[in-house]
């Protein structure tokens, strides 16, 4: 480890202590009064293109909140928490300028003293806000403001409640509500930020719950010490001896001689904890047979990817866990635990190389990077909740090639059509084509995934091959399918076969189809170097049978123009049909993903 490494992890550890345990008695609740100058404003270009440049406040005295003027506040927030944001100010009634666009919206007036104010808003008028998490220093309100952000309702008069942090921007905007021959529009003068506020002191933790119950700052160095010596046997995944602990205890007897509390002591025994080989390393002893500790911490950190509870430690204790009947049954109540979704979530993430979703975006012709996003997510996460279902119901492992059921949402169903189960709706607008955020699902049906049970006319969504993850992030950059990349990737994730290119061996990258040679007669000609053929033989077969899958795992019986290089006309005239018959390495014929089941 290097010194920069070391360092980092220190500062870490001092971090991690400083979160779980405070050493200060309760915040004072502080008032940000955010001023006009403070204030960043923006208003639309236009209602597609995203905000114009910022709007001088020294020749603008005052901020307006339409629905054309967005309003950033960068409060000085210096510990995270619950924070009370009101805006001040009033509301005045404008006209349209004549000649100006609609969206601008500016006060029509040419004295001053005929602007007409009233102090607090009249029924019906309302302001949203949005969070948005800071993305890098000097970026635009169009960079940190997505297109499509949930903004969210409050009344002006009242304000609203909200997590912040010092990296958070809030966004202010006026709903729109016109009367009177002109639009109501709220002039802000401030915005008071108030807190953090807490329901209690400490806050509701984990840590304060197990270790410090009953526990004030003037609790002394004895509780200090018991409250250490249970921490360590959880931290170590074992039991600790004193003169191990005597390290520790030293280093909060300095905060209890420079007369800070027993927050500051326990912080800094677990600062040193946190930088313990004990607890940076599991502890197995020497060669041979594992002690029950260490049986407890190797089930722990499988099934949980962390230490484990009482109830193993209590076994450990007892000397039970070398018995493979306590084994077993522990393990069916681990499975049980929600903390078994963090094991699962893992599991699948390695095995299945599902991080590579996260740079991978499909065609434009199919989705925009805006739409994308609102799915992204949920095909990320199909494969993980297909396993948990596998696994919490010790199903048979077939099911992973081929099941009669899928875990899916509503959106995932507007991918699939599987009948029977609700599909996030698309609007009847006319020429639509593709995937928009007006086509989804309407609010009274849930995201939730379910298990939806497969008639015989999908049977082929079975299973986890035709899921749409696999389909992207097996494509030539989400633009067309690829049958190498498809069939490597069952080689590995199914066959334990990885292969391995020679590393003499120079590769041209597979052509994309044109609308006179289609994906199969262009992996004939790249086969036909005898050297490349050895591991194609392999894996092209595998990839062929899934060619009915488009590049995120719609079915399609014949080529369509879902990129630019997509064939779509054969030399006779009409759309290229897929041809997904091919031959396995042992001489098997087959055709498509159920043959390959």
């Amino acid at each position: 480890m290097s010194v920069f490494d070391m360092e980092s992890y220190f500062t870490i550890a001092n971090l991690i202590a400083e979160s779980v345990v405070s050493d200060k008695p309760a915040p004072r609740v502080v008032v940000y009064s955010t001023k006009n100058t403070d204030i960043d404003t923006h208003s639309h270009k236009d209602n597609t293109n995203g905000f114009a440049p910022s709007l001088s406040l020294a020749s603008r005295p005052l901020v307006f909140a339409t629905q054309s003027i967005q309003i950033k506040i960068n409060p000085s927030v210096k510990t995270s928490g619950v924070y009370r944001i009101v805006p001040k100010g009033f509301y005045i009634k404008a006209n349209y300028v004549a000649g100006n666009r609609a969206e601008e919206r500016l006060p029509a007036v040419t004295d001053v003293s005929e602007i007409k104010t009233s102090a607090t808003p009249t029924n019906g008028h309302s302001m949203s806000y949005f969070l948005r998490k800071n993305t890098g220093v000097g970026q635009s309100i169009v960079t940190v403001i997505p297109k499509n952000a949930a903004w969210k309702e409050f009344d002006p008069s009242i304000g609203f409640t909200t997590q912040l942090s010092s990296d958070d921007t809030i966004v202010l905007r006026c709903n729109s509500v016109k009367g009177g021959g002109g639009q109501r529009m709220f002039c802000i003068e401030t915005a008071t930020v108030t807190g953090p506020v807490y329901e209690s002191w400490p806050p509701e933790s984990y840590f304060y719950r197990t270790y410090c119950k009953d526990i004030d700052a003037s609790a002394g160095y004895e509780a200090c010490q018991a409250i250490l010596n249970r921490l360590a046997r959880n931290l170590f995944r074992g039991p600790v001896s004193d003169s191990e602990m005597q390290q520790f205890y030293k280093l909060a007897e300095r905060e209890f001689a420079q007369g800070r509390s027993i927050f500051s002591g326990l912080q800094a025994g677990i600062r040193g904890m946190l930088c313990s080989p004990k607890f940076l390393f599991k502890q197995e002893g020497e060669s041979g047979p594992l002690d029950n500790y260490a049986i407890a911490a190797r089930m722990s950190y499988f099934l949980w990817n962390s230490l484990p509870d009482e109830i193993l430690f209590e076994l450990a204790s007892q000397g039970k866990l070398k018995d493979p009947i306590v084994r077993r049954e522990q393990t069916h109540r681990m499975l049980q635990a929600e903390r078994t979704d963090r094991f699962v979530k893992d599991y699948v993430h390695q095995w299945l190389d599902l991080e590579k979703l996260k740079i991978i975006e499909p065609d434009l012709s199919i989705f925009t990077v805006d739409e994308f996003d609102l799915v992204r997510d949920q095909i990320k996460e199909e494969p993980v909740e297909f396993f948990k279902e596998v696994l919490s119901n010790n199903l048979s492992l077939e099911n992973f090639i081929d099941s009669d059921f899928v875990m899916i949402t509503p959106e995932l169903n507007y991918i699939y059509r599987i009948d029977g189960h609700p599909v996030a709706t698309p609007s009847k607008r006319p020429g639509a084509s593709k995937i928009s955020p007006k086509d989804y699902r309407p609010k009274e049906i849930t995201s939730e995934f379910s298990k939806v049970m497969l008639g015989e006319k999908n049977r082929y969504r079975g299973g986890l091959l035709s899921q749409a993850g696999f389909m992207l992030m097996t494509t030539n950059n989400g633009e067309y399918t690829n049958p190498f990349y498809r069939g490597a990737w069952v080689l590995k994730s199914f066959y334990g076969d990885h292969l391995e290119t020679p590393a003499e061996l120079e590769i041209s990258a597979l052509s994309p189809p044109t609308k006179t040679e289609t994906i199969k007669e262009t992996i004939d000609a790249h086969r036909e170097d005898a050297s490349c053929n050895i591991c194609h033989k392999k894996m092209d077969p595998l990839g062929i049978a899934l060619e009915n899958f488009d590049v995120i795992g719609r079915w399609r019986d014949q080529y369509t123009d879902v990129s630019n290089y997509a064939p779509t006309a054969n030399k006779k005239g009409g759309r290229f049909p897929v041809d997904a018959r091919t031959v396995h390495l042992d001489g098997r014929a087959f055709e498509g993903p159920q043959g390959l089941k």
